[in-house]
């Protein structure tokens, strides 16, 4: 599991899967995104936000504006990993 997420059951979940087989599929390209690439996603963005924010989300509003797609996905992991850090 990425070193920087919370250990939790969905995250652990994921790190289970093969990183290389597929975790989601974009419907209109047909890109194909692995578990790997989606820990590692979450991951980069958590750390990019907290980094953005002076070292802490903790207490802030955070909104996404994303398409249904892998961003989406990404997303909905990456408030769970802020919700969960107390950052």
């Amino acid at each position: 599991m990425a070193s920087t997420l919370p250990r939790l059951p969905i995250f652990e979940a994921i790190a289970r899967h093969d990183p290389n087989s597929t975790a989601v599929v974009h419907s209109i390209s047909g890109r194909k995104f692995t578990y790997g690439e989606l820990l590692k996603d979450v991951a980069d963005a958590k750390d990019n936000l907290v980094k953005d924010n002076g070292g802490s989300v903790n207490g802030k509003r955070i909104a996404f504006l994303v398409e249904n797609c892998y961003d989406y996905v990404g997303a909905l992991y990456l408030q769970t990993a802020c919700l969960k850090l107390d950052l």
